[in-house]
Parts: C-alpha cells; sequence; structure tokens
C-alpha cells in the first residue's frame, strides 16, 4: 500500500459506522461504480448527505457484498461538487490540518469534487437491498 492508500484507510477507521462495512467487504470500500440515490444538504447544521447504492466483491472474492448507506459530513468547512449524474468513480479520504478532506474521483459523466468536514459518519446501513422483479436495487428519490 502506498502513503496515500494507508491515509485514506486510516481515515476510514476514524468514520463512525464504517465498521460494518469493513464487516460487509473485508476491507474499506471505494466507493468505484457506486449509485448516487440521494443527496440532501443541512445548511443550518453544515451538514451534507449522500446516499449510495453499492456492490463491490467481498474480501473472499467468491461474494459479491450489496449495502446501500448513506454518509454524512458534519461541520462541513468547505464544499465544491460537479454534478453530471448518478455514477460514483471512487472516493478516497485525506487528513488536512485538523479536518477531513473527502476527494471524489474526476468523472466527467457522474460526480466530482471534495468536501473538507470535522466529522464522517455512516448511517442507515442495508445489507443486500431490496430489489424489484428485475433483480435491480430500489432507488427512492426525495427533493429537500
Amino acid at each position: 500500500m502506498n502513503a496515500e492508500q494507508l491515509e485514506n484507510q486510516e481515515v476510514w477507521k476514524q468514520v463512525k459506522g464504517a465498521e460494518i462495512l469493513f464487516e460487509e467487504y473485508g476491507y474499506f470500500p471505494t466507493l468505484h461504480d457506486a449509485v448516487i440515490e440521494n443527496i440532501r444538504i443541512n445548511f443550518e447544521n453544515k451538514e451534507f448527505y449522500l446516499t449510495v447504492y453499492y456492490s463491490d466483491l467481498t474480501e473472499d472474492e467468491d461474494n459479491s457484498g450489496t449495502t446501500r448507506f448513506t454518509i454524512c459530513w458534519r461541520n462541513v468547512q468547505q464544499a465544491d461538487f460537479d454534478w453530471y449524474g448518478v455514477d460514483l468513480l471512487g472516493m478516497k479520504f485525506s487528513r488536512d490540518g485538523e479536518f477531513f478532506k473527502t476527494k471524489f474521483r474526476d468523472y466527467s459523466f457522474g460526480f466530482d469534487g471534495e468536501l473538507i468536514s470535522s466529522e464522517i459518519e455512516i448511517t442507515n446501513i442495508e445489507i443486500e437491498p431490496q430489489k424489484d422483479e428485475n433483480n435491480r436495487g430500489i432507488i427512492k428519490f426525495s427533493i429537500n
């Protein structure tokens, strides 16, 4: 692992609720090819919420893990995004002084940018979320 990957892993260890994702996959997820289902912003509390549907191989590579969860960034200091679609190419964490920096990998057909906050939490985790009759993930949208 290079220094950037180690830092990303160390920050994941500090994310509240992330241990459930680690148990499911055997590693901290990259969110490569995750699908954004909902974005919510609470300006008053400086919070940003991103709900994603994510599927990847588990550590033993015999099974595919599928999850839906919300990432909540609290005390957001800065956020800069370009949003062209619902796809994520990936996401990585790093430290920026006393804050956490989240970088969404540049992707011209999806979501990219970065966010700086003092706290990150994983909430509303669903393991093997519901599927519809065509075996597609059920997408729930809300506009706030």
